[in-house]
């Protein structure tokens, strides 16, 4: 499927690009998004009808650097406003060579994603796809299997909050945000950021309260040296609160069952003693007062 759009003007030079293609109906926050190492290697297409206009600071970045490989937009702003903007999108993104294609209906190729599903695409020049467009995206590998957090983690191990806060946590840094380690710190923590590829011992080493593991990009499956949860200490446990679950899921069906097969029993039992009075007062041909036996509260007999 072919959407046309223009090239931004510096992008040109990093052509082809290819990647999953992924979509966002973030309003606001597109430079959260852009550096956010969940996105690493994908192209991102905004759904948000102008993306730009309020420029891009030092503060808000999730990583160092842009981590996607190519911008998809509407509309991209050409002028930004706001205090606490130190330049404009459009130079930041064109810096790391990140590829933007504007003039797309980026609604309409959202709706094509959600039917569709996971698709790779390609960024490339000219009205149709050349040769190296088509082999490019033929080159390109599948998120199936795809180990992408070994190339976002950290190098070292470090440190981040005050080191008199009142709990420790260890981190794994499998694609973290600054995001998720600020809000560590709201909460007095104060974190060690280890390696994807760093040990439990190593991590139960560092004395903490708490591990956590981060997101991150890619297939998780591929992540094979991550410290798996022993059984013992999860599965059975999840096993036997199932169990204990079901057994009184059971209990309480069969009390229910049986209850309504008595109150079932009780009432045709009085409607059937009813009945038969009424019937020999009327052979008897005598005037009756007819007693309503209800069948169940209040209900008419």
């Amino acid at each position: 499927t072919l959407f046309r759009g223009r090239i931004s003007g510096s992008s040109l030079g990093t052509l082809p690009a290819v990647a999953e293609v992924v979509f966002t109906t973030n309003m606001t926050g597109y430079q959260e998004v852009f550096t956010d190492p969940s996105y690493r290697g994908q192209i991102v297409v905004m759904t948000a009808p102008q993306i730009g206009n309020y420029g891009i600071n030092s503060e808000d970045p999730e990583s160092s650097a842009p981590q996607v490989a190519g911008v998809v937009v509407r509309e991209l702003s050409g002028t930004h406003s706001n205090w606490r903007a130190t330049g404009g999108l459009g130079a930041w993104l064109a810096a790391a060579q990140i590829p933007i294609l504007e003039d797309v209906d980026t609604r309409r190729l959202t709706r094509h994603l959600r039917s569709v599903g996971v698709m790779r695409g390609v960024i490339g020049a000219g009205d149709t796809a050349d040769e190296a467009s088509r082999a490019a995206l033929e080159a390109c590998p599948s998120m199936v299997g795809l180990d992408l957090a070994s190339r976002v983690s950290t190098r070292e191990r470090y440190t981040w909050g005050d080191p008199r806060a009142r709990h420790h946590v260890v981190a794994y840094d499998y694609g973290i945000k600054r995001n998720i380690l600020r809000l560590f710190i709201e909460n007095d923590c104060r974190v060690t950021v280890v390696p994807a590829d760093t040990s439990a011992e190593a991590a139960l080493a560092e004395d903490p309260d708490g591990i956590f593991l981060s997101n991150g990009p890619g297939d998780p499956e591929a992540v094979t040296y991550a410290p798996g949860v022993r059984p013992s200490d999860y599965d059975e446990e999840k096993n036997e609160t199932e169990k204990k679950a079901e057994e009184k899921r059971a209990e309480g069906s069969n009390d229910k069952a049986s209850s309504e097969g008595e109150e079932s029993e009780d009432v045709t039992r009085r409607f059937r003693i009813g009945r038969e009075e009424l019937r020999a007062d009327d052979r008897r041909q005598r005037s009756v007062k007819v007693e309503v036996i209800p069948f169940e509260d209040g209900a008419g007999g």
